[in-house]
Parts: C-alpha cells; sequence; structure tokens
C-alpha cells in the first residue's frame, strides 16, 4: 500500500512540474493573454439572424464590416476619434 502512495505522489509531482514548466515557457515566449489584441471591435449590430455590420479599430482606423455567413465586406473606413491628421500622418513615415 505504501508503494501506492509513494507513485502517486510522484505522478502528482510530476504533473506539477510540467504545468509549472509550461507556464513559464508561454511567458517567455510573449504570448498574448488576449489583452494585448491590436484589433478591437467598437460596435457591434445585428441586422437579421445571420447578418451584421461591426465596426472595429485597427491601426487608428476605424473599419465599417458587414458580415454574413458567406462573406466579410468592407463598407468604409475612417480615422479614428481623437486622432488629427498630423498625428496620423507622422506615424505612418
Amino acid at each position: 500500500m505504501s508503494e501506492l502512495w509513494q507513485l502517486a505522489g510522484s505522478l502528482l509531482l510530476v504533473v506539477m512540474l510540467v504545468v509549472a514548466l509550461g507556464a513559464v515557457a508561454k511567458r517567455l515566449r510573449g504570448v498574448p493573454t488576449g489583452g494585448g489584441s491590436s484589433v478591437k471591435i467598437v460596435e457591434s449590430v445585428f441586422l437579421g439572424p445571420k447578418e451584421r455590420l461591426v465596426v472595429i479599430e485597427y491601426d487608428h482606423r476605424r473599419i465599417l464590416l458587414g458580415i454574413n455567413p458567406g462573406s466579410i465586406t468592407r463598407i468604409g473606413e475612417q480615422d479614428a476619434p481623437g486622432l488629427s491628421q498630423d498625428t496620423v500622418g507622422d506615424s505612418h513615415g
């Protein structure tokens, strides 16, 4: 019976070690945890059961997308609020 407890303890130790090493490896690779995304959904409006309009923000731009089950279509685009043309021009040059 003591051999069974020793085996179970060793197995638990190995599993804990694998989980800990996985967490360390993930941090070292710099894998984003969801908060560092450069694409943000600003607003989403359903037009029907399978169609919707979505405004996303990406690279200091707001992009209006039409989405249905078969496609995604860019409808329009503009500078994100709070940015002047000078600021946008400086970031690309």
